[in-house]
């Protein structure tokens, strides 16, 4: 019997969602650790990728991913979309500046 931990995780098709801790079991393989969340019907998450053990890299990832929203070719696809509130959300958060063309927050 393997004990749970507390993971954090990110939605990474919605990083201006704020973050939430799960309790998970840790399985390792050849190639990756992942979280298994018995609460989410047993799905695994990538440790590193979705899932954190700590709330601090958690929000790093979260805030980088906000900041990837709003470079320009994806704004346009978004906005050519009509996702606008997508464009908005993500630039609420406040990324920091980590691409070259990021648009200003």
């Amino acid at each position: 019997m393997t004990t749970p931990v507390s993971v954090w995780i990110i939605q990474t098709g919605m990083p201006w969602k704020p973050v939430e801790q799960f309790s998970a079991i840790l399985t390792k393989t050849k190639t990756a650790t992942w979280a298994m969340v018995p609460r989410l019907n047993g799905a695994r998450r990538k440790v590193g990728a979705t899932a954190f053990l700590t709330p601090e890299a958690a929000e790093k990832r979260r805030l980088g991913l906000c900041a990837a929203v709003l470079q320009p070719h994806r704004v346009r696809v978004l906005e050519r979309r009509g996702h606008y509130g997508a464009i908005t959300a993500a630039g609420s958060q406040l990324p920091p500046q980590v691409f070259v063309r990021q648009l200003a927050t």
